[in-house]
Parts: structure tokens; C-alpha cells; sequence
């Protein structure tokens, strides 16, 4: 730890000694809170000490992915570039109650599942070989593609090509919606 740079006094505050009024949750909520706490000058015992440890672990595996980028981006905020930061993620609950009733919800008829993710996850399960529909799909116009000379192809290139057009005419916009990106493979 020696060798780690030091935080702000306002990050210390803001982690082990306040509870903000505009934050994304009740830091109050998170375990071990004790009111005692807030706006004394240091960290008075280990409870308060492990208190302010989860809720900087919980901002930064919340915000930004990992403990050491959350550390490096914040540990030399101030006060006001602490709370601006928080206040941007919070939900403006207000305006959710007052933009009305949800929309009903209706069902959609089998022919026009295509329109949705789930017709994608039909390209995932498991087939009777064990092997997903896509997964035996691709190795299929991979194959014709090697028969025609192509050492290297992408998942575009099989899905949009002619064996894909003529051999899986009904599934090809599935597994395209399915593969999204074109990972190269050889062999």
C-alpha cells in the first residue's frame, strides 16, 4: 500500500464520513451503517472503516468496472466534482411517477418473432447432435467455403454468402441477427 497514491480529503469525507443526498442509492443501506458516523472528522472504528471500503467497492464495480479505475478517476475529486459525478447518475424519480401508466403490453403473433431477440436464441439451442443450430450452420458454410477455396472467411462473409443464401434461406437473417460481428478464423 505504500506505493499506492494518497485520496483526496474530500474522497475521504464523501466515503467514510457523509451520506450524500444525491447519489444512485441509500448509502445508508449498504451493511454495517451506523449514523454516528457522519460528520465526525476521522474513522473512529474498523466497522466504520470496512462501511466505507464496500461502499467505494460497490461505486466502482457499479461505474467503472473495476476497483483500480474507479481509485485512479476518483481519488482526487473534490467535493463538487464528487457529488456532480453521482448526481448524474441519479434517476429522476419524479419525472418516472409522473410520465404515466406503463403501456400494455400485447402479444405478438408467431410469424412476427422475427422482429425480436428471441428468435436469435432459437439459433442457440441445442440441436439432436448436441451442437446448436448456428454452431452446425456455420461449420456447414465453412466447409463449402474451403471446398471453394477460401482459407480464411469471417462469420459475415459464410452468413452472407451464396451457400448461406441457397442452403439456409429461411434461417440465414436469424443467424445473422445471432452473430453480430465478424470474428476471422483459418485453418
Amino acid at each position: 500500500m505504500a506505493h499506492e497514491a494518497p485520496i483526496s480529503d474530500a474522497m475521504f469525507r464523501y466515503y467514510w464520513l457523509s451520506n450524500p443526498s444525491e447519489h444512485p442509492y441509500q448509502v445508508t443501506s449498504l451493511p454495517g451503517y451506523n449514523p454516528e458516523w457522519l460528520n465526525q472528522e476521522y474513522i473512529s472504528s474498523v466497522d466504520q472503516l470496512y462501511w466505507g471500503m464496500y461502499r467505494f467497492y460497490v461505486d466502482a464495480l457499479l461505474y467503472f468496472g473495476s476497483i483500480r479505475t474507479a481509485f485512479q478517476t476518483l481519488r482526487g475529486s473534490s467535493e463538487n466534482e464528487l457529488n456532480l459525478f453521482f448526481e448524474k447518475l441519479t434517476i429522476n424519480k419524479d419525472s418516472i411517477i409522473n410520465r404515466g401508466p406503463a403501456l400494455d403490453l400485447n402479444p405478438i403473433a408467431k410469424d412476427e418473432r422475427y422482429l425480436i431477440s428471441e428468435r436469435a436464441c432459437k439459433s442457440y439451442e441445442l440441436g439432436n447432435k448436441g451442437e446448436t443450430e448456428i454452431t452446425q450452420g456455420l461449420l456447414e458454410m465453412y466447409r463449402e467455403s474451403q471446398l471453394n477455396g477460401h482459407r480464411i472467411v469471417s462469420f459475415r462473409q459464410l452468413l452472407e454468402g451464396d451457400f448461406a443464401k441457397k442452403s439456409y434461406n429461411e434461417t440465414q437473417s436469424q443467424f445473422q441477427f445471432a452473430a453480430v460481428g465478424s470474428v476471422t478464423y483459418s485453418v
